[in-house]
């Protein structure tokens, strides 16, 4: 049983990691360019501390590549307000 705990746990995390980050890209893309674009991201992974977004548009992805470092830095301050840390994290868009 102990086992089944923690990978329930470990799916929780990752699904709030990935919320996390969803809202952030939206509520900043908005802010700054005024446009929402929660139908354009397709999904969100993560593999060690790389984050891939994968959009449906490429104009979106060279947007998103202009206000890069401020989803970076936001995405890293609400993670450590839930006491998650992921160091050397990098975000890349497809």
């Amino acid at each position: 049983m102990h086992i089944g705990d923690s990978i329930r746990r470990k799916n929780r995390e990752t699904l709030v990691i990935k919320s996390l980050i969803w809202k952030t890209i939206v509520d900043i893309f908005k802010e700054k360019k005024a446009i929402d674009i929660t139908d354009f991201i397709i999904s969100i992974t993560f593999r060690g501390s790389v984050i891939f977004v994968k959009t449906s548009k490429p104009m979106i992805n060279y947007e998103l590549l202009n206000i890069q470092d401020t989803i970076k830095n936001e995405t890293q301050i609400k993670l450590k307000k839930i006491w998650i840390v992921i160091k050397d994290m990098e975000i890349r868009f497809l």
